[in-house]
């Protein structure tokens, strides 16, 4: 009997021995199977989820409100008489509630796009840039008149078709100020040439510009974009650059202009829009910005 159990045993234990060593044998060649995986990288471990490392859900954007709250692209706004100013509002990629914002002006017989290349360094730097197409350049071409949208006519006087420009600048600040998205007491306005002057004369205007900033604006002698036909006109909070051909009238502009204000004059020839070519222009910009906006 004892030999008879010994044997089943025996018999037992060697029919399963093999199917031990083939489990044996699997486990080892897929353990170098992995290993060979995460060392050519084709193969990662994902960690299972627990507290410490799952990722919160991502978080829901803030819902839309105001009139197109915190959208870049073209805009347009009318003026008192009627004339349709077509703009691009632009805002910075980091999400804020409110934003800063320079109104930017373009040279005479320029547009909006002569900013193209600048704006992004204003958005870099936290502010919101609105820039328009003055009255009978670019695209403000049209005019509301009884009702309907009709071609846009010039004064035929020049001096006073540049006076009406002023108008411009109300219509814009009228526009920013109605958003939700932009600070309402940190309005700065920049002008080129042309688009300087409407800047210098809206520092004096326009109690809800908080500073200008003006590239080669000229010193007319008079009519509204000398400031001459304002009532209680007053500039002040204007920073002046000009290169050394156009220095005397950037200087005269200056000394009638009240604290804070600042003259910059550069090597030259330099107008407009090409004293941004310079870097320090663009630096001596963002510091004035940064101080006084």
């Amino acid at each position: 009997m004892e030999k008879h159990q010994k044997a089943e045993r025996k018999e037992r234990s060697s029919g399963v021995t093999p199917y031990l060593i083939i489990a044996l044998i699997i486990i080892v060649v897929e353990t170098g199977f992995i290993a060979y995986l995460l060392a050519k990288g084709t193969m990662t471990v994902q960690p299972l989820p627990s507290p410490d490392n799952q990722q919160p859900p991502p978080p829901e954007p803030p819902p839309v409100t105001g009139p197109a709250l915190r959208q870049t692209g073209d805009v347009e706004f009318t003026t008192s008489d009627g004339v349709i100013i077509k703009g691009t509002l632009s805002f910075p990629s980091e999400y804020k509630d409110a934003y800063p914002v320079v109104i930017l002006v373009h040279q005479l017989s320029g547009s909006r796009h002569q900013w193209d290349s600048f704006a992004p360094t204003l958005l870099g730097q936290g502010y919101a840039v609105l820039a328009y197409d003055i009255r009978g350049m670019g695209e403000s071409t049209m005019s509301f008149s009884n009702g309907q949208e009709v071609p846009y006519v010039k004064h035929p006087v020049d001096r006073l078709y540049r006076d009406s420009m002023i108008g411009d600048m109300r219509a814009a600040l009228d526009f920013v100020l109605a958003r939700q998205d932009i600070v309402g007491n940190r309005i700065a306005v920049m002008g080129a040439s042309l688009g300087a002057n409407i800047a210098y004369v809206s520092s004096g205007a326009y109690p809800e510009v908080k500073t200008s900033i003006a590239l080669s604006a000229e010193n007319t002698g008079g009519g509204a974009l000398s400031g001459s036909t304002i009532n209680n006109f007053n500039p002040h909070g204007i920073f002046f650059l000009s290169d050394n051909f156009e220095g005397p009238d950037a200087r005269d502009l200056y000394s009638i202009s009240d604290d804070p204000r600042k003259v910059n004059i550069y090597p030259g020839p330099s107008h407009g829009i090409g004293l941004l070519t310079k870097p320090e222009v663009v630096r001596d910009i963002l510091e004035w910005l940064s101080v006084n906006s």
